[in-house]
């Protein structure tokens, strides 16, 4: 009688022990999809490439991802809301920076602008822009594509605020491989952007 009660007691305790694990796999299975929902939603999101403004570097139709949460800095290729238009272009200068063009070339702070990503050196023209020094505000950015003979931006436009910035695309999804692909092609959905 005392082994039949300790058999039970034993066989009561091991399906407890498969429920505590099933429901601690449940929950933690849970918590994966809640975390990849929430970064595939509110953090990331990929833009399709419409146009030729950022040739060399992007082609029409390449599928990029972007981050919504990273800080905006000199020489990313960022996504612009541009009067509910959606542009992709490079950010040239944030935030108290000085902007000139002269004689076909970007100064930056007074200092020559190497930009080895664009199509044709010496090809930015001033457009709206005098040859004088433009300070940017705190919160403003300076953008062109590295197309210049082919983009509307910053010359035209003039700069936006980082508010209108969506995003800052992800260096590793302009070449993505191995796990950069995996997580690329999760991220399929698109929205067109134009270049």
């Amino acid at each position: 009688m005392y082994k039949i009660r300790n058999d039970i007691n034993e066989n009561i305790q091991r399906e407890e022990k498969v429920n505590r694990r099933f429901l601690l796999f449940t929950a933690f299975l849970v918590a994966v999809l809640f975390v990849i929902f929430f970064l595939f939603t509110e953090v990331y999101f990929n833009v399709l490439v419409e146009g030729d403004s950022m040739k060399p570097t992007l082609e029409s139709g390449d599928v990029l991802t972007v981050n919504t949460l990273k800080d905006v800095e000199k020489g990313n290729i960022i996504i612009v809301d541009n009067h509910g238009k959606l542009i992709i272009k490079r950010a040239i200068a944030v935030g108290h920076d000085r902007v000139k063009i002269k004689d076909g070339y970007v100064f930056v702070n007074g200092k020559l602008l190497e930009e080895d990503y664009i199509l044709k050196q010496g090809s930015t023209d001033n457009f709206a822009w005098g040859e004088e020094d433009y300070v940017l505000g705190a919160n403003e950015v300076f953008y062109l594509g590295d197309n210049r003979e082919d983009s509307s931006d910053s010359r035209i436009y003039g700069t936006c605020t980082l508010e209108n910035v969506k995003g800052v695309v992800e260096d590793w999804s302009l070449n993505p491989s191995g796990i950069a692909l995996f997580f690329h092609r999760f991220l399929n959905f698109t929205s067109g952007v134009n270049s």
